[in-house]
């Protein structure tokens, strides 16, 4: 029988909201799932929003997996630790996770053949979703058909597996970077075969590759569709884009695009591995001034000449000037300014030739600028007394942060 859009979008809706809604095996003695004390969320009220699909395993987060109810467990204490801290398994928490290492330039996958008459459809749809999220950022999905015929979640010679299963809770399910590899699966129902013309199996092998590569839904940051039934822990890259491949394309999310990233979308991907099509920074060499043609790529910093003040570019995309003083009880940081570009994907900071300084994002767009274009042979100057200044060739001031005086 064809699945309709209706039943598709219905899926995806019981996955979210649908928690116990199949029969779970109980805990274990060795299970202390009352044990949850201390967290935001209680294990039991995390479980409460899982389904479990036709494989016995735990769907949260969407189209994220867990295995057994130990796996689950694990997903909820990295969501939800006892000190109250943003996870690392989640995207964009205080430590963003995403892969590092270089491992984001070998993502190498095979194709199952359980596939049958489908199978060239799925390789011609990975190519392109992974070509996609490659284009613009430094990231490459590599297909390695020599794996085909082993490509289950045992074979370590590929980074994941592309897997068809059958009666799914979701037309295809995926996992965060940080998931160890015998549940690096993506998994594709029967359903993603029978499309009907609202979406194509690329567009939503984008999406998922988007979750494999840490991004979380896009309707978190509007607070539509089902943002309230997802797990907290996430960080705007960029600001909310109702265009984004990973937001949901029906009204009730706010999304319209089912078919490949968007521009917002190249630039939180070029924000957090590294842009193919914008040059990174030439670091200032020395301390106390960034002349033109230098500048500040993400977690460089400069520093004042007595060692008091630093410039940072965050990995987060701000700019920010803050004053800093060993103790005996430890250091203190103090800001004294910043570029006020949180939430925006600033991939560097550059002192131009024409003397204007520029945050852009990792495809040249302006995030920030300092207004004082029109000035050539201008420089930017860290002082030792907290102040940041932009001195034209003549020593006069053409603009400043104001932070003198400490």
């Amino acid at each position: 029988m064809k699945k309709s859009k209706t039943f598709l979008r219905a899926t995806l809706v019981m996955t979210l909201v649908c928690g116990g809604c199949g029969p779970a095996p109980e805990g274990t003695e060795g299970d202390t799932l009352s044990s949850t004390s201390g967290r935001a969320v209680t294990f039991e009220e995390f479980r409460g929003t899982v389904h479990q699909d036709s494989r016995g395993r735990y769907i949260y987060d969407g189209d994220m997996v867990a295995h057994d109810l130990t796996e689950l467990r694990q997903a909820w204490e990295r969501m939800y630790p006892q000190t109250g801290a943003l996870t690392v398994n989640q995207y964009n928490a205080a430590l963003d996770a995403i892969w590092r290492n270089g491992e984001q330039l070998n993502l190498t996958y095979c194709v199952s053949n359980a596939f049958g008459g489908n199978k060239q459809a799925v390789v011609n749809a990975m190519s392109t979703a992974g070509a996609a999220w490659g284009a613009k950022a430094l990231i490459n999905f590599v297909y390695v058909p020599a794996q085909d015929a082993n490509c289950t979640s045992a074979n370590g010679s590929v980074f994941f597996n592309v897997s068809p299963i059958s009666g799914g809770s979701a037309p295809a399910t995926a996992f965060y970077p940080g998931t160890l590899r015998p549940q690096r699966t993506l998994d594709l129902d029967a359903s993603v075969f029978n499309l009907q013309g609202w979406a194509t199996l690329a567009g939503i092998l984008t999406h998922e590759l988007g979750h494999t590569l840490g991004f979380r839904h896009e309707f978190l940051q509007s607070g539509m569709c089902y943002a309230g039934t997802e797990p907290g822990g996430w960080r705007g890259v960029t600001p909310y884009d109702a265009g984004s491949i990973m937001n949901y394309p029906y009204p009730e999310c706010g999304g319209f695009n089912s078919t490949g990233p968007s521009t917002t979308d190249h630039e939180g991907a070029t924000q957090l591995y590294g842009s193919r099509v914008w040059v990174n920074a030439s670091a200032p060499t020395g301390c106390g001034q960034i002349l033109g043609g230098k500048g500040l790529d993400r977690g460089q910093t400069l520093w004042s000449c007595d060692g008091r003040f630093y410039l940072n570019h965050s990995p987060f995309g701000i700019l920010q000037l803050a004053k800093y003083a060993p103790g005996p009880g430890g250091a203190t940081v103090q800001t004294l300014w910043t570029s006020g570009t949180s939430g925006q994907p600033g991939y560097g900071t550059y002192m131009q030739p024409d003397g204007n300084l520029v945050i852009y994002s990792g495809l040249g767009r302006v995030i920030w600028h300092s207004g004082t274009y029109g000035n050539p042979g201008s420089g930017l100057a860290l002082q030792n007394d907290g102040n940041l200044v932009i001195y034209s060739p003549q020593g006069q001031v053409l603009w400043t942060s104001g932070t003198w005086g400490h």
